[in-house]
């Protein structure tokens, strides 16, 4: 199949400080196909190593078959 990645958004809550360590969880917040094509939506949580948010992006992926 063909991928496009649509679309992409950040929330910033800080930015992070040169060398810390952040870790980043990607999850599927949906799911959904409509004729031929389905629309896959990332939610990705950043955090610094104390568990405090840095950021969150959300992306939107259409792949068609």
């Amino acid at each position: 199949g063909k991928l496009l990645h649509a679309e992409q958004e950040f929330e910033w809550k800080r930015h992070p400080n040169v060398g810390e360590t952040v870790t980043s969880r990607a999850r599927v917040a949906s799911d959904v196909s409509r004729r031929g094509l389905r629309f896959v939506t990332l939610e990705t949580d950043t955090t610094s190593s104390d568990g405090s948010p840095v950021c969150t992006s959300r992306a939107l992926f259409v792949i068609r078959s």
